[in-house]
C-alpha cells in the first residue's frame, strides 16, 4: 500500500503536491482568516427593473415556454417552488440547518457537520436560479422576475456576510455565482451600465477566488476551469464598468489560466482530464461563456491553441450525446452540476450544450431541425445555419473512449488510459443506446459524502457493465476521491469498420494479476461482447446493469420486448442470475434495476450476444 501510494502521488505531480501542501499550511496558520476577514452584508437590488425586449414569437419557436412559475431542480431533478425564499444554509435535499453557518469559511470542514454532504447546502448557492428568473423577464416581458431576482439576491447577502458561512468555503462555488450573475446581467441587457451593489458583490467573490486558485489547478479539474473563467468574466465585467488596475489584473489572470486549463486538462481529442460525462459538459459550457463574455465586450480573442482545444472538446460531447434524446452515458463523476440552464430542456439532456458550443466553435449546427436546444444561442445571439457533419464511430484515444455507431444504435467502451486520477473503477465498462434508451447504464455517483455502503458501491466495479475479480475493485483506493495503481491497457486495437459493422477491443491487468480482454462488434440489430478473463483466484463476475424493468429469464437467455440478451460460454459458467443493483442518475438520488450477474470460478471466454428490434 505504501509503495501505490507512492506511485500514485507521483502521477499527480509534485507541483500539485506542492500547491495542496502550500494551501493547507494558509489555512491552518490563519493566513487566509487575516487576508479575508469576515465583511458586512450588503444591501441594495442587483438589477433595474428593465427588459430588453425579445419577440415573444422567437421565444416560442425556440421552446422556451413562459411559465407561471419557475421550478428550480436540485441536483437536476427535485422541484422547488420559487414562491417563498430560500433557508440558505439548509440541506437542499434533507432540511436540516448547518450548525456552522456563523463562522469565517476556513473554520468549516467540507465533510464534519451536522448536515453530512456540504453540496446539499452550496447547490441552491450556486445561482442557477438567476439566470432562470432573467429568462422568464426576457421571454415573458414581466419584470416581476427581475423584482423576484433582486429580492432572492439580496436576501442571501443578508444571511452570508462575506466569507462567513459555508457558502464561501469553496472558490469554486463562487465562481458559480459569479458566472451565474455575469450571464443574467447580459439577458438582461445590463452588462454595461451595473449597479454599484452588482460591481461590489462580484469583487467580493473575485477576492475570495483569487488567493486560493492555486489550490484549483492543483486538481487538475473544473475547479480551475471554473475559477479562472470566473475571475476573466468578472475581471471584464469590473473593468468595464468601474476600471481599476486590480480588475484588470483579475481579466488578465483569469485569461492566462484558462488558456494554460484548455492546454493542460483538454486533450488533442477533446477529452477532459475528470473523465466525465457531466464534467465534461460543466468544462464545455465555462468555456462557451467565457467565449460569449468576450464577444460581448469586444475583448481580445483567446489564443488559437485554446480554440482548437474548444472545439474538440465540443466533437468529444457530440459523440456522446444520443441525438434522439439528448441522453449520455453517466461515465464518470457526476455531482449534478449545471452551468447554463436557459432551454426547458431537462438536465440530463446535453444537446443545449452541444449546439451552443458548435455555434460558438464551429460556427455551425450540431443539430438541424430546431429544438428547444436552440434557446442558448437564440437568447444570447450566437446561430449558424451551417451544418456540421454527422457523427460516426470514433476511438477518442487520449481520454480511452470508443464508440461505436450505426443508425438504430450506439456502443460506449471505456478503456483505461489515465493520465489524471481516475474517479470510478470503470475499466472496459460498456454502455449500449438503441433508439436513444439508454438499455445498459452506468451506475452514476449517487453522493460524495454518504454511507461508506454507498460510497464504495457506486464507484466500485460492481456499479459498471464490466468484469469483477474476486469481490474486489479493479484499484484499491486510498481516500475518498483516490484510487491506487491506476490501470493502463495491455492491448487495444484502432476502430475497425467492414460495410456496417464496427469493432473494438481492449484490454488490462490488474495489480493483481488478473487480466481482462474485451472485443465488441456492433452491426445494425446486434451488438456481441467477447470477455475472455484469466488470473482469477476465487470467482470472477461480469455484470450487465439493464436499464429497463420487466425483463424475463430462460436459461441463458434474458429479455424483453424490444431486446435479447444471450450468454454463450463453452466451459467455465458457474451461475447466471439476475439480481438487484442501483442507479444514480441524478446526484443525491439512486434507484433500484436489475442486474445480470454471470459467474465463473475459472479462465473463460464468456461471449454476450445483444439483440433489439
Amino acid at each position: 500500500m505504501i509503495l501505490s501510494k507512492i506511485c500514485t502521488y507521483a502521477n499527480l505531480g509534485l507541483l500539485n503536491l506542492t500547491r495542496v501542501a502550500a494551501y493547507r499550511a494558509f489555512l491552518r496558520s490563519g493566513f487566509f482568516r487575516f487576508m479575508m476577514p469576515i465583511g458586512k452584508s450588503l444591501e441594495g437590488s442587483l438589477f433595474k427593473e428593465e427588459i430588453p425586449e425579445f419577440p415573444v414569437s422567437k421565444a416560442e419557436e425556440a421552446g422556451l415556454k413562459s411559465h407561471e412559475d419557475v421550478s428550480i431542480r436540485i441536483f437536476g431533478w427535485k422541484k422547488v417552488g420559487t414562491d417563498n425564499l430560500p433557508r440558505w444554509h439548509a440541506s437542499s435535499l434533507s432540511g436540516l440547518e448547518h450548525d456552522q453557518a456563523d463562522k469565517h469559511w476556513t473554520e468549516i470542514s467540507d465533510f464534519l457537520s451536522n448536515v453530512g454532504d456540504i453540496k446539499e447546502i452550496w447547490e441552491i448557492s450556486r445561482f442557477r436560479w438567476a439566470v432562470q428568473f432573467a429568462r422568464q423577464a426576457v421571454t415573458k416581458q414581466d419584470k416581476g422576475w427581475v423584482i423576484k431576482l433582486n429580492q432572492w439576491v439580496a436576501d442571501w447577502n443578508k444571511h452570508n456576510p462575506c466569507h462567513q458561512g459555508p457558502n464561501w468555503k469553496c472558490g469554486q462555488e463562487a465562481s458559480f455565482r459569479v458566472m451565474h450573475l455575469c450571464l443574467s446581467a447580459l439577458l438582461l441587457n445590463q452588462h454595461r451600465d451595473a449597479s454599484k451593489v452588482m460591481l461590489e458583490m462580484i469583487e467580493q467573490h473575485l477576492k475570495r477566488i483569487s488567493p486560493t486558485i492555486h489550490y484549483a489547478m492543483a486538481q487538475d479539474n473544473n475547479h480551475g476551469t471554473s475559477e479562472a473563467a470566473a475571475l476573466f468574466i468578472g475581471g471584464v465585467f469590473l473593468s468595464k464598468n468601474k476600471g481599476g488596475g486590480q480588475a484588470r489584473r483579475w481579466q488578465n489572470k483569469g485569461r492566462y489560466w484558462l488558456e494554460n486549463r484548455a492546454r493542460r486538462l483538454i486533450e488533442n481529442d477533446g477529452s477532459f482530464s475528470q473523465y466525465s460525462v457531466n464534467y465534461h459538459r460543466v468544462m464545455l459550457d465555462t468555456l462557451c461563456l467565457a467565449e460569449i463574455w468576450r464577444r460581448a465586450y469586444q475583448a481580445e480573442p483567446f489564443s488559437t491553441f485554446f480554440y482548437d482545444r474548444a472545439r474538440a472538446a465540443t466533437k468529444w460531447l457530440r459523440a456522446m450525446t444520443s441525438e434522439e434524446s439528448g441522453d449520455a452515458p453517466n461515465l464518470g463523476a457526476n455531482d449534478g452540476a449545471w452551468i447554463m440552464p436557459l432551454s426547458d430542456a431537462e438536465y440530463r439532456d446535453f444537446r443545449p450544450t452541444v449546439q451552443l458550443a458548435a455555434a460558438l466553435f464551429y460556427a455551425a449546427r450540431a443539430y438541424g431541425p430546431r429544438g428547444s436546444y436552440d434557446a442558448a444561442g437564440d437568447l444570447l445571439g450566437v446561430s449558424s445555419q451551417n451544418q456540421m457533419s454527422s457523427p460516426t464511430s470514433v476511438v477518442f484515444n487520449h481520454g480511452g473512449y470508443a464508440v461505436l455507431k450505426n443508425d438504430l444504435a450506439t456502443a460506449f467502451l471505456r478503456f483505461p488510459k489515465f493520465r489524471f486520477r481516475p474517479s470510478h473503477c470503470d475499466a472496459l465498462h460498456l454502455d449500449l443506446f438503441v433508439k436513444g434508451k439508454n438499455i445498459l447504464p452506468d451506475g452514476g455517483s449517487y453522493s460524495y459524502n454518504c454511507d461508506e455502503k454507498w460510497l464504495n458501491y457506486f464507484p466500485g466495479t460492481e456499479a459498471h457493465n464490466t468484469v469483477q475479480f474476486d469481490h474486489r475493485d479493479q484499484m484499491p483506493r486510498l481516500s475518498r476521491f483516490l484510487y491506487g495503481r491506476w490501470l493502463r491497457c495491455t492491448s487495444n486495437q484502432l476502430l475497425q469498420t467492414k460495410e456496417k459493422n464496427s469493432f473494438f477491443s481492449a484490454g488490462y491487468t490488474d495489480g493483481q494479476g488478473a487480466c481482462h480482454q474485451r472485443k465488441i462488434s456492433l452491426s445494425e440489430n446486434k451488438l456481441i461482447i467477447e470477455d475472455k478473463v484469466s488470473g482469477i483466484e476465487e470467482n470472477a463476475v461480469l455484470r450487465w446493469r439493464l436499464g429497463f424493468p420487466d425483463w424475463k429469464q430462460k436459461g441463458r437467455i434474458i429479455y424483453n420486448e424490444d431486446v435479447r440478451i444471450e450468454i454463450m460460454a463453452e466451459t467455465g459458467i458457474d451461475k447466471i442470475e439476475v439480481c438487484e443493483g442501483w442507479e444514480s442518475r441524478y446526484y443525491g438520488q439512486k434507484t433500484k434495476l436489475p442486474v445480470l450477474e454471470v459467474t465463473t470460478s475459472q479462465n473463460s471466454k464468456i461471449t454476450t450476444e445483444i439483440s433489439w428490434v
